[in-house]
């Protein structure tokens, strides 16, 4: 969904610029039913973000181990102990439980707006 652009979650959902100077914010709706899409749609197509399901946006809807989705989502290599294979470190990860909702302060409204609206 964000290849190598900027991101960042704020009270309108999922940010993402698609040029390094900031100038052009595209939005996620995370609260939207179905497959997530940037909005505005044309400027998300031209900058070659297209739409994605849910579960590879929301960790909480995923069935992904937290240490896999964190190397995905951070580009960097998994830790290991000296002498650990990668499927004993796999074996050791139990499954993360995700929460039904996000934390309640994550629901909460600010009460100035966080960044300008985009239309």
């Amino acid at each position: 969904l964000v290849h190598q652009h900027q991101y960042d979650i704020n009270s309108e959902g999922f940010a993402i610029w698609p040029n390094a100077d900031f100038a052009n914010e595209l939005v996620v709706d995370l609260d939207r039913e179905g497959p997530l899409r940037p909005s505005p749609i044309a400027a998300a197509n031209a900058s070659g973000l297209h739409s994605a399901d849910r579960s590879q946006v929301l960790f909480w809807e995923s069935t992904t181990l937290w240490k896999d989705w964190n190397v995905l989502w951070s580009g960097e290599e998994p830790q290991r102990q000296s002498g650990e294979s990668s499927s004993e470190a796999n074996s050791a990860m139990a499954p993360f439980t995700p929460p039904k909702s996000p934390p309640p302060a994550c629901l909460r409204k600010p009460e100035i707006p966080v960044m300008r609206q985009v239309h």
